[in-house]
């Protein structure tokens, strides 16, 4: 059994196996200019971010997870060239 609660702009889905004990929830979402954003994710960081023009000297630190994101930060911060 699936089934969907929610308004227009708010979707919160659950789903019901027959070896489940009460229904399986999946995180709620917020529809953003047709965007599904996790709820509590605020919009104005995300339209922050598709009205973002970079700029020559912006520099961007990429990482996978646990991979040495902030010793890699450290790094650049104390030897950017």
């Amino acid at each position: 059994m699936q089934g969907t609660t929610g308004s227009a702009r708010c979707f919160h889905t659950f789903t019901m196996s027959a070896e489940s004990k009460g229904p399986e929830k999946i995180p709620a979402y917020t529809d953003h200019d047709g965007f599904l954003m996790p709820k509590g994710f605020p919009p104005e960081g995300f339209q922050s971010g598709l009205s973002y023009e970079a700029q020559d000297n912006d520099l961007f630190i990429v990482t996978y997870p646990k991979c040495g994101t902030t010793w890699t930060q450290h790094i650049m911060f104390f030897d950017p060239e």
